[in-house]
């Protein structure tokens, strides 16, 4: 169990996180969505032990110690590694404490599955610098589940993947978080790509939890238009899964702009979509 006791954190004059509470359980893949700003990378951070805040974070009972954790794995946006460094030995350094002057067979061999899940064992020796940034991002998202934390805390690892690696990397993060019984805690803006992977999500703006609970009982038009200022469509498909589509932002003009009613769609108008 992660439990979070009215963390909070102040950055300067600005308070970013205001008393955040939760209790996330093993074997959870969580969701933490909102708008910019609204102090979701901050709340990584400081459960990372990478941000000095009040409250506690405790871990199977234990209070965590300021500082970074080693049970406790961030990956965040922008990734960097020394160029000259290899794909390979990246992902070794998620196992830092185990390396020495020779590298053993053993782990070498877990590090190359582990590329190899990802579709980037054909990689494995080309430097880090010559990867694009989606490219980059897998293998550092590898790095990240190779050290087989407790607790992996992801900031928006899909933002530079195309459709079909963002696909891979979330069934790849639910597949070890089960396996496991690790907790992820994944920040994320893409509302469909969470409503489909997640146990769970918590929704914070203005550094506050505003909402918290299984998809289907948070994503709302209500919510969307409060947090995001936007006027949305919200339809569950045949399979189950919820599909949100941002129409209009507050503001706008239009049938859809400020103080237009958002439609729920009713699954029948989502089949053509989920047929193909």
């Amino acid at each position: 169990m992660l439990e979070l006791d009215a963390l909070s954190v102040r950055l300067g004059r600005a308070q970013v996180l205001d008393g955040v509470s939760a209790r996330l359980a093993p074997g959870q893949t969580v969701a933490l969505i909102g708008p910019n700003g609204a102090g979701k990378s901050t709340l990584l951070k400081a459960l990372a032990g990478l941000l000095r805040a009040s409250g506690k974070v405790r871990l199977e009972g234990r209070a965590l110690p300021p500082g970074p954790r080693r049970a406790v794995a961030y990956m965040p946006q922008d990734t960097g590694a020394a160029a000259a460094l290899s794909v390979l030995e990246v992902v070794l350094m998620g196992r830092l404490e185990r390396l020495g002057l020779r590298v053993d067979p053993a782990l070498r061999g877990e590090a190359l599955e582990m590329l190899a899940r990802f579709g980037l064992g054909a990689l494995a020796h080309r430097p880090i610098g010559a990867l694009s940034g989606g490219q980059r991002q897998l293998v550092f998202l590898a790095q990240t589940l190779f050290r087989a934390p407790k607790v992996m805390l992801l900031d928006e690892p899909t933002a530079a993947l195309d459709l079909r690696h963002q696909l891979m990397v979330l069934e790849r993060v639910r597949a070890e978080v089960a396996a496991r019984a690790a907790i992820a805690v994944v920040a994320v803006h893409d509302l469909t790509l969470a409503a489909r992977f997640v146990d769970r999500i918590l929704c914070l703006s203005g550094g506050r939890i505003r909402a918290d609970g299984a998809p289907a009982e948070v994503l709302d038009a209500a919510l969307l238009r409060a947090v995001y200022g936007v006027v949305a469509d919200i339809a569950p498909l045949p399979s189950g899964t919820l599909v949100v589509a941002p129409l209009r932002a507050l503001g706008g003009t239009g049938a859809n702009a400020a103080g237009a009613k958002p439609r729920i769609l009713p699954p029948r108008s989502w089949q053509c979509c989920a047929s193909g």
